[in-house]
C-alpha cells in the first residue's frame, strides 16, 4: 500500500525539479569587443545578425551568420568582460528548465598557473542556441570547483 502511494506521488514530487534542456550549438572565443560582463537573450534574426557581427568585429571579415530557427530556438550570449591575459574562457555547462523559467549555467575557465598564456587583454564569450523559452531566462556564471588535492 505504501509503495502504491509513493508511486502515485512521484510525478508531483518531480514536477518542481529542473529538467535539462538540450543545447543545439555553441560558439566561444576570447576576443569579443565586450569589456564589461553581461548577457543577452536573442529572440529574432535582426538582433542575432547584429550580435554575431559585433562579436566578430575584431577579426574582419567575420564568418557568415549561422542559421537559427527563431520559431523554435533562441540564442543566449554571455560575455565575461575584459581579462588581463589569455587562458580565460566561458563554457555553457548546462541549461535547465523549471517552473520559474530557464537557467543557463556557465563555467568560467581561468588560467592554469603552470602554463604560459598570451599577455594581452582578452574578452571571453560564449553563444548558445537553445530551445525557445518565452519566460524568464537567468544566467549563472561560476568557476569550476578546485581539484581535490
Amino acid at each position: 500500500m505504501f509503495a502504491a502511494l509513493l508511486l502515485a506521488a512521484w510525478p508531483q514530487a518531480l514536477a518542481g525539479l529542473p529538467t535539462e534542456v538540450k543545447i543545439r550549438q555553441t560558439w566561444a572565443g576570447a576576443s569579443s569587443p565586450e569589456f564589461k560582463p553581461r548577457h543577452q537573450i536573442v529572440r529574432d534574426p535582426a538582433e542575432w545578425k547584429a550580435l554575431w557581427e559585433r562579436v566578430h568585429s575584431r577579426q574582419p571579415p567575420g564568418p557568415a551568420v549561422p542559421e537559427v530557427d527563431f520559431g523554435k530556438e533562441m540564442v543566449v550570449a554571455v560575455f565575461a568582460g575584459g581579462r588581463p591575459s589569455g587562458g580565460y574562457g566561458l563554457e555553457v555547462a548546462r541549461v535547465e528548465r523549471a517552473a520559474g523559467g530557464l537557467t543557463v549555467r556557465v563555467t568560467e575557465r581561468t588560467p592554469n598557473p603552470d602554463k604560459m598564456y598570451t599577455q594581452a587583454t582578452t574578452a571571453p564569450y560564449v553563444l548558445a542556441v537553445v530551445p525557445k523559452h518565452p519566460g524568464e531566462v537567468r544566467v549563472a556564471v561560476g568557476r569550476p570547483p578546485a581539484p581535490a588535492e
